[in-house]
């Protein structure tokens, strides 16, 4: 089964806020390290190295009125005047994904670079993904199944306390 993109059903959190008004280039994730290190010696003999890295960086554009704009610099702000920089998890939905990156301990790496003109540009913020991994869309259409069947599960057993103490 093919899937059709369309870019307006591609969705971000960063935060809990949901992210709008995208730009041009909307959305990239990259890690940081490659998963493994191949080196060889001086008489061929070959070592592979596996890099223990897995954080990477998110980049998203905004176009310059976007009102997402003034929530995101307000967390600069706050980090600013706290000395703590705010780190959560960050979520992309793409239902035509077979992929999805799962982004935990993101941070703002730097303040966006603004220009005016006569004609609007976008915004680039970039974030530091501390934990970046990756899940296949079966896998997550499974795991809520889980917890459906485990929210039921739960609710038998209270339903069944409560009748215990009727």
């Amino acid at each position: 089964m093919t899937m059709t993109y369309d870019p307006r059903r591609v969705t971000l959190a960063v935060f809990g806020q949901n992210i709008t008004g995208f730009g041009q280039s909307m959305i990239s994730v990259t890690p940081n390290s490659d998963l493994l290190s191949h080196s060889s010696g001086a008489q061929g003999d070959q070592a592979t190295t596996v890099i223990a890295d897995r954080s990477g960086i998110l980049e998203f554009t905004l176009q310059q009125n976007s009102p997402v704009i003034a929530t995101l610099m307000e967390f600069i702000n706050l980090a600013d005047s706290t000395g703590e920089w705010p780190s959560g998890a960050c979520t992309i939905k793409d239902p035509s994904a077979p992929i999805l990156p799962i982004m935990k301990n993101c941070q703002l790496m730097k303040r966006p670079d603004f220009q005016r003109g006569s004609d609007q540009s976008d915004v680039t913020f970039q974030l530091f993904i501390g934990d970046l991994s990756y899940i296949g869309q079966k896998a997550v259409g499974s795991q809520i199944a889980n917890a459906v069947v485990q929210a039921s599960t739960i609710f038998n057993a209270f339903k069944a306390l409560k009748d215990v103490f009727k």
